[in-house]
């Protein structure tokens, strides 16, 4: 408590002395004068980075837009124009494959596989639904509540 109190009168008297000086017009104008530039300076930084930003953010929609053409194109030559059109709409059924789940939805959750001699079975956690497969097609589907 000590301590706090003798490091607080210490700073306050700093404070009143620094407070008790008089600044130098001339040396006021100075400081004010450089202030001002780097905030010119920093304001046209600002603008600069919001029109990179804008730049930046329709690249990203035109990307998108060139994935969104694409992305039917790919699926229906990887998978045939059934099953990758039904990919490309986003569509789920029974024998699909582990790869083209992955393909449409991405990494699972969480994954998991038993392996017997009758068959390789895996099961694919995306938030509350859970797929199921044997031998790498889809058999079954469960949501959870």
């Amino acid at each position: 408590m000590k301590s706090t109190l003798t490091t607080l009168t210490i700073v306050l008297f700093f404070s009143i002395n620094l407070f008790a000086q008089e600044i130098d017009p001339g040396e006021y104008k100075i400081e004010k004068s450089q202030l001002e530039e780097k905030k010119a300076e920093l304001l046209s930084e600002k603008e600069s980075l919001e029109q990179e930003f804008i730049s930046m953010r329709r690249k990203i929609e035109e990307l998108e837009a060139s994935i969104n053409v694409a992305w039917p194109a790919y699926l229906n030559k990887k998978y045939g124009k059934i099953d990758g059109g039904n990919l490309a709409m986003g569509r789920i059924w029974k024998g699909m494959t582990k790869e083209m789940m992955m393909d449409i939805w991405g990494q699972p959750d969480k994954q998991h596989t038993d392996r017997f001699s009758y068959g390789v079975f895996t099961q694919l956690y995306y938030g509350k639904i859970t797929y199921f497969f044997k031998n790498g097609k889809m058999t079954d589907w469960e949501e959870v509540e």
